[in-house]
């Protein structure tokens, strides 16, 4: 997992003050794309934990409508409304539900694990910067 975290590369110093235009250019360059970067991990996660705990809720509905008889009057929300629905269409739904937010989920964890990658390298590479701008 990425740390997320500000160094003491992200702001000028007298050091960064000393070089030249291009190299000033270049550091401030490597600065904001750490920033994003550290943005994108941040929503990455957040995309993530809120998969997770939809995922985890939609469990839940599946375990407790398994409890029931067949012939359990059950109802579906559509928009404001509940219609009334058969339990294993529901449960088919929910399952539905389920398998799509699992493929979601994989994506997510694979896009954080990129941005992550990401980050990591652009803060090695502007710490590796600042340090031979000493």
């Amino acid at each position: 997992s990425a740390r997320v975290s500000s160094g003491p590369w992200l702001s000028l110093s007298s050091r960064t003050l000393a070089m030249s235009d291009s190299q000033k250019e270049a550091f401030l360059e490597a600065q904001t794309k750490f920033v994003e970067l550290q943005k994108q991990v941040l929503i990455a996660k957040g995309h993530q934990q809120f998969l997770e705990r939809d995922q985890r809720r939609n469990e839940l509905v599946l375990a407790e409508l398994e409890t029931l008889p067949v012939e359990t009057p059950t109802y579906k929300s559509v928009g404001r409304l509940f219609v009334s629905a058969p339990l294993p269409e529901i449960q088919t739904e929910v399952t539905g539900k389920l398998s799509k937010i699992a493929a979601d989920l994989e994506k997510a964890k694979e896009s954080r694990a990129v941005v992550e990658r990401q980050f990591e390298e652009s803060e090695k590479a502007l710490g590796e910067y600042f340090l031979r701008s000493k």
